[in-house]
This record gives C-alpha cells, sequence and structure tokens, in this order.
C-alpha cells in the first residue's frame, strides 16, 4: 500500500473509492467531508449492503468495484487491510492506501458530542457508543501497523478468547463456537486457567483487550474472580452474553470496572429473552455495554465432515476468514481461533500440535514459547479445522441467527 499524505488529498477528489462501510469508512467520509473532497462511492465485502446509501454515499459491490477505472484510488477502510489490497491488487488496481492518517488525527469527541446520530448502525442494529468507536479505532490502527510488528518480533495480540465456560444460556443450532455439541459442558478451572494468562502476558509485548467467553460469561458464578485477575494487566476486558442471565452479587460489582465492557448480543428471541431487564440494570449501575441486534449470521458454525481441499484453497478458507485471528484459550492451551480450540476440545478432528501452543508446558523457556506463539499468531498460513470448517468471509452463506435445539447436535468423534 501507498503512504497517504494529507496535504495532497485534493489531488483525490471525485477519483476515490472508501473500500469499508463500516464506522471507520464512515469516519473517514466525514474527515474527507471536512476537507471538501469529493467520495465517489463507498464498497463493501457484504453484498447485502449493494445499492444502499450510507452518509449520502452508495455502497458498491466488488463486482461493480471491478468496472470502475484501474487508476480509481482506493482507501481501505477496515479492518482487513491484506484481505483486500491483495483482493484489488490482484484485480488490476493499484492506488491503494490505507486510512490510518486520517484515523490518526480525527477528533472522535468532539465530533462525537455534535454528530452522535451519525453514528446509528443501518437498520436499528445496536448501540454505539463512544467507547465502542474508539475500540474499533484503535484496532484499525494496529491492524495497519502489523507489518511493523512483525519485522520486528512485537507479538501484539488485538484480543485474546478467555474461554471461562462450555456452559452456555442459550442452546443455538449454529453456534460458530461449538457449544451445541458439549454433551457435560463444564467450568474452566481457575488455577490453570491463571496460570495460562500469566505465562501469556509474560512473554507477549501487547494485549488489546480480554474477551471473557462461554458458551455464556454469565453461567459462571464466579466470573468476578476472572474480571479481578486480569484487571491487573490494565487491559480492556470485554465480557460477553446473550442477555438470558442478569448478573447478581460480586459479578454486578466486578462490572463497574471502567475498563469492563459488557457486549450484548441480541437476537431478539428466547436466547435474549431477559435483553431490555439487562439494559435496565447495565444502566442503572452505570456499567459500560453496547447491545447488537443480531438478525442473521453466517453458517459457519457445524462440524463438518473432512473436506479435501488442496493446500491454496486451505490457504484460501484461513485467509479471507474474519474469525482467523480471535486468538483463543481454552484449558492450558491458546489457538487461532475458537472454531479450531472447541472443535480439538471435544475430539471432532485431531489435535493438530502445529495448531496451539501448550502455555502449560513447563519444559519450554520463554524465549522459545514467544517463537512459537510468533509463529502461530504471524507465521501460520491455515489449520486443520479448515478442513472441517464451511469457512467465514462474506461469500458463505447468511442464515437466521440463533435457532434454538433442545438437544446437543451429535458428531463423530476421531479416535
Amino acid at each position: 500500500m501507498k503512504q497517504l499524505n494529507l496535504d495532497s488529498l485534493e489531488n483525490f477528489s471525485n477519483n476515490l473509492v472508501l473500500y469499508g462501510a463500516g464506522m471507520i469508512g464512515r469516519i473517514t467520509k466525514n474527515y474527507l467531508d471536512s476537507k471538501n473532497i469529493k467520495v465517489n462511492y463507498f464498497c463493501d465485502s457484504d453484498d447485502r449492503l449493494s445499492g444502499k446509501i450510507v452518509d449520502g454515499l452508495e455502497i458498491i459491490s466488488r463486482e461493480n468495484l471491478g468496472k470502475l477505472k484501474r487508476d480509481m484510488n482506493i482507501f481501505i477502510s477496515n479492518k482487513y487491510l491484506k484481505t483486500v489490497s491483495n483482493f484489488l491488487i490482484t484485480n488490476g488496481f493499484k492506488n491503494i492506501y490505507d486510512c490510518s492518517k486520517i484515523i490518526e488525527i480525527f477528533d472522535i469527541d468532539n465530533f462525537y458530542s455534535k454528530k452522535k446520530d451519525v453514528f446509528e448502525l443501518q437498520g436499528g442494529s445496536g448501540d454505539y457508543p463512544l467507547f465502542k468507536i474508539k475500540r474499533e479505532m484503535d484496532f484499525y490502527l494496529d491492524m495497519c501497523k502489523k507489518e511493523q510488528f512483525i519485522s520486528s518480533n512485537y507479538l501484539l495480540l488485538k484480543s485474546v478468547d478467555i474461554q471461562i465456560t462450555e456452559r452456555c444460556s442459550a442452546k443455538c443450532i449454529n453456534c460458530c463456537n461449538l457449544m451445541q455439541y458439549y454433551e457435560r459442558p463444564e467450568h474452566s478451572e481457575f488455577d490453570s486457567m491463571f496460570k495460562t494468562i500469566s505465562k501469556l502476558m509474560s512473554v507477549v509485548d501487547e494485549v488489546k483487550e480480554f474477551r471473557v467467553i462461554g458458551g455464556d460469561a454469565f453461567m459462571h458464578k464466579e466470573l468476578h474472580k476472572v474480571i479481578k485477575t486480569l484487571q491487573k494487566y490494565k487491559t480492556k476486558i470485554i465480557i460477553y452474553t446473550n442477555a438470558k442471565i442478569i448478573p447478581k452479587g460480586e459479578n454486578l460489582e466486578a462490572l463497574k470496572g471502567d475498563n469492563v465492557i459488557v457486549d450484548i448480543s441480541n437476537y431478539n428471541n428466547e436466547a435474549s429473552f431477559r435483553h431490555d431487564d439487562l439494559v435496565n440494570v447495565l444502566k442503572s449501575e452505570k456499567i459500560n455495554y453496547t447491545s447488537n441486534k443480531i438478525v442473521k449470521w453466517q453458517d459457519c458454525g457445524r462440524i463438518l465432515p473432512y473436506i479435501e481441499r488442496t493446500e491454496q484453497e486451505l490457504k484460501d478458507v484461513f485467509f479471507n476468514c474474519c474469525n482467523s485471528d480471535l486468538v483463543s484459550i481454552l484449558h492450558g492451551k491458546l489457538y487461532r481461533c475458537p472454531y479450531s480450540a472447541n472443535g480439538t476440545n471435544l475430539k471432532a478432528f485431531p489435535a493438530e500440535k502445529s495448531d496451539f501452543v501448550d502455555l502449560l508446558n513447563e519444559n519450554i523457556d520463554n524465549e522459545k514459547l514467544k517463537k512459537e506463539l510468533y509463529n502461530l499468531i504471524y507465521k501460520k498460513d491455515y489449520l486443520l479445522a479448515c478442513s472441517y470448517c464451511n469457512g467465514r468471509d462474506y461469500s458463505t452463506k447468511w442464515i437466521k441467527a440463533a435457532e434454538q435445539t433442545k438437544k446437543r447436535l451429535p458428531y463423530t468423534k476421531v479416535s
């Protein structure tokens, strides 16, 4: 990608597409508007958005982007910079830039106070409080610096999923974390979990946020102990829930930390039937939260029989997957994605040693451990799990979210 010079933005006017119609794209569009720089289109990988108007600008599909002249300037305004950049280069576009220079200087506090309504999501899909916008901006800037981190051996994890339980308040048929397959779901054992986290933090350079998940994190009555342990690392702590359980006592108190955010998946059905009650409690207790209304999700939440794919096909599945960098800790091991973590734990496919790092291995020193983590995070091209997964990019079929089942789903364990 080329370096963007903010002093010459006028050269891009009326010959410019923003690739990514989400938060980063909309911030960039508003900045360019303030400088009287005309943007021609948004483009987005999600074809469902094609033809819609956001902030006065039409969203075009990747197919229609291909009909534009190849000297069009493209600003990549989503976090999948490498994936999008490779797509654009493959299709003959040469003037490709990231938006980091704009995001770095954009005064989001001032803008948000004046135009909060600008950030209402299309279709009323959820709340967008200021802290959530800043979180996305930070993620984007980190992704822009990823190649720099790789070359300097700086081990940055934008997030780490801490799976504290296999139990969930819902029974979703197509849960991408595979909770629907657990016959006897258990809580994670705290002593080994805390040792795992401590070991990880002794070798990585930075973790942007911990994502406390299950199942449903509120299923664990001692969630507060997890939050207290994570607090000492001075990073964001995101607690995920389906809004079927209202936390009480110590668990509720623990959510009041300034760096704690409750992230609600609102399925608007029986899986989230206490959503409004939960939101009212969080508001009254002045707890940071965000609520995301989810109507559809992608058909990637099933354990499939082994799929015969070429090495290149496996690389493509992994490279284009939006979950491939959701680093997950489960039972002492760090995996590259939650599907790999739970599929391995369920013995749905063989445990491929190169697909995880055993953080409780006492026979490895910190230098070697960091190298193993570096290779898993920065060098891995695909996982064994990709041969059992439907994939998760914008070409994956969209299905109704959170349809419920009363019984666990059957699957075949490997011997």
